[in-house]
């Protein structure tokens, strides 16, 4: 399942295609906070592999685009004719699919796949994932366990940082915090700047929320 990009030639034609039938109340599907437009069509991507499109108009993105469109048109001169092709792919996008799902399956399905995509690029970019050198299932099971529980983490601990401190400049910033450990095995920390107080603070009672 992939995103058509709205410069194809098929995109055009899908859109031209469903123009006067996508925005009807049994095409509705709604997304979350999101209502959209969803119509399915059959086609052949490079004359011989069956494929289903999905044409989608997003009604509130559609709203916004459609006022920016207005107002350009009106600055540009453009012809009528102009105007209603301009408008004809506003909040319009679609998604191909080698399989035929329900429209209210497709959104779902799609943004899951791109949520998956998503977590690999942190692994690799973020978590430094390294190559998987191993000769089982198991193991291979147990690496990918592991680097997902850390992405988690990461990126629960991004969500936590103040606006102006990212997590790699937080990690950086605690890896300067030291501490000094007692022979009863009591710890006391080094006295925090104060990057790392607001770091602290901003991770406080952690315990429980991963």
């Amino acid at each position: 399942m992939m995103r058509l990009p709205a410069g194809r030639k098929l995109f055009a034609e899908l859109a031209g295609q469903t123009a006067a039938t996508l925005e009807t109340p049994a095409n509705a599907v709604i997304y979350g906070d999101r209502a959209l437009y969803i119509q399915k069509a059959e086609v052949l991507l490079y004359g011989k592999h069956k494929a289903f499109a999905y044409v989608c108009c997003d009604i509130a993105r559609k709203a916004s685009e459609t006022i920016k469109c207005l107002r350009e048109a009106e600055d540009d001169c453009l012809t009528e004719e102009q105007t209603r092709t301009a408008l004809r792919r506003k909040g319009v996008f679609a998604i191909i699919s080698s399989k035929d799902v329900p429209a209210k399956k497709v959104l779902p399905m799609y943004y899951l796949r791109q949520y998956a995509e998503n977590m690999f690029k942190i692994s690799k970019s973020n978590a430094d994932i390294l190559p998987l050198r191993v000769h089982s299932e198991r193991t291979l099971r147990g690496c990918l366990f592991i680097n997902f529980l850390s992405v988690v983490i990461y990126k629960n601990m991004r969500s936590m940082m103040p606006k102006k401190i990212n997590l790699e400049d937080a990690l950086m910033q605690m890896k300067n915090m030291h501490c000094k450990v007692f022979e009863d095995n009591n710890v006391i920390p080094s006295e925090p700047n104060k990057k790392q107080k607001d770091i602290l603070n901003a991770i406080n009672n952690t315990v429980g929320r991963f």
